[in-house]
């Protein structure tokens, strides 16, 4: 990385902090990101699961990610409790030899929404290519995604369970 791109990193995270507090001036600062300590975060993963979704993933669907050879999480912390998780899977292209991260899973608590510790997790992985499936009503997402520079690269016709169409989206579009 260039010290041009060290520094426009670091203006960036700078300009999020300074838009956080002007925004939520009684938020505490970003959350502090780490690898997830399954033994320890497990039961507060699933709490947030549970309170996030509609058809929240199960104990099993977790501990098969959780198993997957390129997958890794990333927990956020604030004031030391677990308020938001992202599950990422490495994919790597065998045609032109690149790779990508596929956020397969992220949500955030409720009481933690909107005081940017989603788009502080996303920001955490600039530099690479990224990609997510979300679903079509999730607008408010969908909003959050666009602002963080992803596109729709396409539709995923009845992608989920119970039928809903998808978007597949990614940071990096040609």
């Amino acid at each position: 990385m260039t010290q041009a791109m060290q520094h426009q990193a670091i203006d960036k995270r700078a300009r999020q902090r300074i838009r956080q507090q002007i925004v939520h001036p009684n938020a505490n600062l970003l959350p502090l990101l780490r690898q997830a300590d399954w033994s320890k975060d497990f039961a507060q993963v699933l709490d947030i699961e549970g309170e996030s979704f509609n058809h929240p993933w199960s104990f099993d669907k977790f501990v098969d990610f959780i198993n997957k050879p390129n997958s890794s999480a990333t927990i956020a912390t604030v004031a030391g409790r677990v308020v938001g998780y992202m599950l990422l899977e490495r994919i790597r292209d065998r045609y032109n030899e690149s790779e990508s991260l596929h956020i397969a899973h992220i949500a955030v608590s409720p009481a933690h929404r909107g005081q940017g510790t989603g788009s502080t997790m996303v920001n955490s992985l600039e530099g690479n290519t990224v990609t997510l499936n979300l679903r079509r009503s999730n607008v408010k997402a969908q909003r959050l995604y666009y602002e963080l520079g992803f596109k729709i690269v396409r539709t995923l016709p009845q992608h989920y369970a119970d039928g809903e169409d998808g978007f597949f989206m990614s940071s990096a579009v040609a």
